[in-house]
């Protein structure tokens, strides 16, 4: 997935103690959504859609659509850019150090 981590929703946790893909639960629900999880058999290939928001070394979130298909296929489209420096919610991702 080319370094692109899910940002997660971290209730309970204090700020010092966030993972560098978590965010607290206010900043979280203000600015993305829960993933969601569709699946269509439509009678070919069994098909699932996720769409989440992820976080890509650079700090940019985009939300994605990921798709897999029962015979493994995985396509990965960026829907829009979300937000352009995650640092500015708390979100630090530096790709492999």
């Amino acid at each position: 997935m080319d370094g692109f981590v899910e940002v997660t929703r971290a209730p309970g946790k204090p700020v010092v103690e966030l993972g560098f893909n978590e965010v607290d639960p206010l900043v979280f629900d203000r600015h993305f959504n829960q993933p969601v999880v569709k699946m269509n058999d439509d009678g070919a290939l069994a098909r699932f859609e996720i769409e989440r928001h992820l976080v890509q070394p650079g700090n940019k979130v985009y939300l994605v659509r990921e798709t897999v298909l029962e015979n493994g296929y995985y396509s990965m489209q960026l829907i829009r850019l979300v937000i352009e420096d995650g640092s500015s919610i708390g979100l630090m991702h530096f790709g492999d150090l």
